[in-house]
């Protein structure tokens, strides 16, 4: 008995806690990823973090484990957990970052530590403003294009004002050239680089 006893304890871990935070973290934290992954403890200091993060954030010390995570990126977790989207400067240069927190707790509920995951969205959000402005364009482009098409409309009251039926005829092929333009350029700002 003395023997299974010993077994069970030392060999076997049988009165071990649950896995601490790094042990969890170092079974969550992908590694097949472009996401910047961290794992903090309950006082958001780096317990580890993949690849791509320790790569991106160039700038950071050697060992960064063991130090706030507010320190590395500027923003603390708490922030994070709240926000749509964040900027870090990275060794590629100012970037946007879809960040998602993930608490881990124990049997009881209590606070661990966490997964940090930030995404680089950098060039959706400058595709989004690309087509803002694209769109603006096209807008203003039609509207005085219409406009130019009620004026000539108005001005004809008699079959011989040939000039205003040419007016409106090439203002409206204008506006399917600006239609189709306009499809080229989305498909153009689209693209990946």
């Amino acid at each position: 008995p003395a023997v299974g006893f010993l077994l069970a304890v030392f060999r076997y871990g049988m009165f071990d806690s649950t896995p601490a935070t790094g042990a969890l973290g170092e079974r969550a934290i992908p590694r097949e990823t472009d996401d910047l992954v961290f794992v903090v403890d309950r006082d958001d200091r780096i317990i580890t973090l993949n690849e791509a993060a320790a790569a991106a954030l160039a700038d950071a010390p050697s060992d960064p484990l063991g130090k706030p995570f507010g320190s590395l990126t500027g923003h603390s977790v708490a922030a994070l957990d709240g926000a749509e989207t964040v900027e870090l400067e990275t060794s590629a240069g100012r970037r946007k970052f879809d960040p998602a927190v993930t608490p881990f707790t124990d049997q009881h509920d209590r606070k661990l530590g966490s997964l940090l995951s930030l995404r680089d969205v950098t060039d959706r959000e400058l595709r989004k403003q690309r087509l803002e402005v694209l769109n603006r364009v096209l807008r203003h482009n039609l509207r005085n294009r219409v406009d130019v098409i009620k004026s000539n409309a108005e001005a004809i009251t008699a079959e011989t004002e040939r000039e205003y039926v040419a007016a409106i005829r090439n203002s409206a092929d204008e506006l399917a050239e600006l239609s189709t333009t306009a499809r080229e350029t989305d498909r153009l700002v689209s693209r990946r680089p």
